[in-house]
């Protein structure tokens, strides 16, 4: 009997939702602040001259320094993008 390796929660790959596939998507590097919330500087600046907000639930496990793809939506009142971690591409740290 063969077993499985553990691999912790914050580990796991997490398949996109159809919405989520749907929205438009981003990738960039994540920076996280003391309060929890983070910005996401894109990798192409012509396409997306804006970071990116991400509200602390929408982190899901990616960490300060990752280099992540998100999916975004406008900001409301004329704030700039609110994005959602979709996949954490290069992690930033080695643990």
């Amino acid at each position: 009997m063969s077993r499985r390796a553990f691999t912790p929660p914050h580990k796991r790959k997490q398949a996109p939702t159809r919405r989520e596939r749907e929205r438009a998507t981003l990738t960039g590097m994540l920076t996280v602040t003391h309060s929890g919330y983070g910005f996401v500087k894109p990798d192409d600046g012509e396409k997306f001259p804006l970071d990116a907000f991400i509200p602390p639930q929408n982190l899901r496990q990616a960490l300060d320094g990752d280099h992540v793809l998100i999916a975004i939506s406008p900001g409301e009142n004329g704030k700039g993008p609110v994005g959602e971690v979709l996949e954490v591409l290069t992690p930033g740290r080695k643990t």
